[in-house]
């Protein structure tokens, strides 16, 4: 579903997504919170390679803007709280 038929069909979720997207968990998924503890393990391997690493990601294949939002914010040292909002673009180099 888009974000406008999300907003149609369940306003209910859709306010509390806007109130803290942060937190919030849509029913049966995962928030950004929960997110970032699965991620970390990798995050973890990455750090300790003692050479230079590269991270690729096929954004169709394998991942979706949280989770770029979310390796994105830790090797940019954002905030925490910064990390729903962060612009990725697609099709880049970063």
């Amino acid at each position: 579903m888009t974000y406008n038929e999300i907003k149609i069909k369940f306003p209910e979720e859709h306010k509390l997504r806007a109130e803290n997207k942060l937190i919030y968990r849509y029913p049966m998924g995962e928030s950004y919170i929960d997110l970032i503890e699965r991620i970390e393990p990798v995050i973890f391997e990455i750090e300790r390679s003692r050479i230079p690493i590269i991270v690729v990601i096929n954004f169709m294949k394998i991942a979706h803007q949280a989770v770029l939002r979310c390796l994105y914010a830790y090797f940019k040292t954002n905030k925490v709280d910064e990390i729903p909002y962060i612009d990725i673009p697609l099709h880049t180099i970063i």
